[in-house]
């Protein structure tokens, strides 16, 4: 990984109390949206120590995002007063899932010469495009998410988907608050 120092204007929000859990792979802050039934849940990688490379940091935290681990850091999460500062951030993720389909075995319906849709129409059509965009904004005002999947037909011509300085790469999340489920998960990596 290419790391670079960027200038980029943060967030600040001091004063008030949120969720926080800590251990040696991540510091952790969960900010409540709204009715607080959903949260933006930083995780921060601690500080690499003297010596200790950025990359080998970075995975090994990485390595620590399993399914035990996050109940563990629910359970040992609390409320305290944090002076947190954030960086503002938008990301967009697009993908062509028409690949993802076919390893799932399914390659009919994007084959003109064997598609078979005709209890949807009279003519026949085959899937040409089938795109997932996700977008994501963060800033003060609170987070906007947007995920569609696109999906375009063509016509065949055959019949009939403390201080929380974030500063440094970090990982995020959008979790339901009374079950911790974890709806949406994403890294930013440069800001």
């Amino acid at each position: 990984m290419d790391y670079t120092q960027t200038r980029m204007p943060l967030m600040h929000l001091g004063g008030e109390s949120w969720r926080y859990s800590g251990n040696e792979y991540f510091d952790i802050a969960w900010l409540p949206y709204g009715n607080e039934a959903f949260n933006l849940v930083i995780l921060l990688p601690t500080e690499e120590k003297e010596g200790e490379e950025r990359d080998r940091k970075w995975e090994e935290c990485l390595a620590q995002l399993t399914a035990e681990n996050w109940r563990t850091w629910l359970d040992d999460s609390y409320v305290q007063p944090m002076d947190l500062k954030l960086p503002r951030f938008s990301l967009r993720y697009e993908r062509n899932l028409i690949d993802d389909m076919q390893a799932l075995g399914i390659k009919d319906a994007f084959d003109s010469g064997k598609a078979n849709f005709s209890l949807l129409s009279n003519t026949p059509i085959y899937l040409s495009l089938l795109k997932q965009v996700a977008t994501l904004d963060v800033d003060e005002e609170g987070t906007k998410a947007v995920a569609a999947v696109t999906v375009s037909g063509g016509e065949s011509s055959v019949g009939p988907g403390g201080a929380f300085y974030v500063d440094r790469p970090f990982v995020f999340m959008i979790t339901e608050y009374s079950t911790g489920n974890i709806l949406f998960i994403g890294r930013v990596t440069k800001f």
